[in-house]
C-alpha cells in the first residue's frame, strides 16, 4: 500500500508543529490575547502579529496601533503588586465589545506595568487594568564633557613673534637749572708783579716785557691760578710801530 506524498508531508508538518502548539497555552474567554504571555517579548510579538489584538488594545487605550506597539516595547515590564485589593479589569467578547469588571489581586502577584510600580495589564492574559497609558518622562542622561586629546594641540599654528627694535640711547642733556646749582666762587684779584720780580722771572725763563708793561703773567680761573695768555711779540711791535707813526705825524702837523 502506497501512501500519497502529500499526505506524508502534512503528517510530518503536523508532527513538527506539535511542540510549538503544545508550548502555547490558550487564554480564558474574553481575553485580549489568544495565548498566554509570560514575558514582554511574547506580549509584544502577539500584538504585532495579530491585527485584531492590536486594534482592540489601541481602541481601549485611545492610541494608534504604532504608538501602542512602541509604548509596550519601550516601557512595559513584569512587576508585582505592592498591596492586595480589588481593581477594575476590562475584558473583550468575541464580537469585539469591551466591558468592565472587577478582580481581586494579591500582594506580590505578577502584572505587566511600569518601572515605578504602576500596573497596566493583567499577567498572561494582558487584559487592561487602566483605560489610558500613563505618560512616561524621558530619561535624561548626563554626559561628562569630553576632554581634548593631546594630539589636538599640535594643530595650533604658532604665530611669528614680531621683532623688537632697540632705540639708540640719547645723550643726557643738562637742564639750565643745573647750572644754577654751581656755587660761584669769588675771583682773585690780578697779580701785580713789580719790575724786580719781572727781571727775576725773565731769568727763570718767563718773558719779562709783559711784567714791565703791567700785564700780569698769572690769572685766577674758578679758584685755580693758571698762566695768562700773553699776546705775541709781533702784534705788540706792530701796535707800537703804528702808535709811533701816528705820533710822528701829529708832531709834524704842529710844527
Amino acid at each position: 500500500m502506497r501512501v500519497p506524498a502529500r499526505l506524508l508531508a502534512v503528517v510530518l508538518l503536523g508532527l513538527l508543529a506539535l511542540p510549538a502548539l503544545a508550548a502555547k497555552e490558550r487564554t480564558g474567554p474574553d481575553s485580549f490575547v489568544p495565548y498566554r504571555a509570560y514575558t514582554v517579548d511574547e506580549l509584544v510579538a502577539q500584538v504585532e502579529s495579530d491585527a485584531v489584538v492590536c486594534q482592540r488594545l489601541a481602541k481601549h487605550f485611545h492610541v494608534s496601533q504604532a504608538d501602542l506597539v512602541k509604548y509596550l516595547r519601550d516601557n512595559i515590564q513584569v512587576i508585582t503588586f505592592s498591596e492586595s485589593g480589588w481593581r477594575p479589569v476590562y475584558g473583550v467578547t468575541r464580537t469585539g465589545r469591551i466591558y468592565k469588571s472587577r478582580d481581586y489581586f494579591r500582594k506580590g502577584g505578577k502584572v505587566f506595568g511600569l518601572s515605578d510600580g504602576t500596573p497596566l495589564m493583567k499577567y498572561a492574559c494582558a487584559n487592561p487594568i487602566v483605560t489610558e497609558l500613563p505618560t512616561v518622562a524621558p530619561v535624561v542622561t548626563w554626559e561628562a564633557p569630553s576632554t581634548h586629546a593631546p594630539e589636538e594641540y599640535t594643530q595650533v599654528v604658532s604665530l611669528p613673534v614680531a621683532p623688537t627694535f632697540e632705540m639708540p640711547s640719547a645723550t643726557a642733556v643738562h637742564c639750565p637749572e643745573e647750572y644754577t646749582l654751581l656755587v660761584e666762587l669769588p675771583r682773585a684779584a690780578a697779580l701785580e708783579v713789580p719790575l724786580a720780580q719781572a727781571v727775576e722771572a725773565g731769568k727763570r725763563g718767563f718773558p719779562a716785557w709783559p711784567l714791565a708793561a703791567g700785564i700780569p703773567l698769572l690769572e685766577h680761573h674758578h679758584g685755580i691760578i693758571v698762566p695768562r695768555v700773553i699776546p705775541e711779540p709781533t702784534s705788540i711791535l706792530l701796535l707800537a710801530g703804528g702808535l709811533a707813526v701816528l705820533g710822528g705825524l701829529r708832531r709834524r702837523r704842529r710844527s
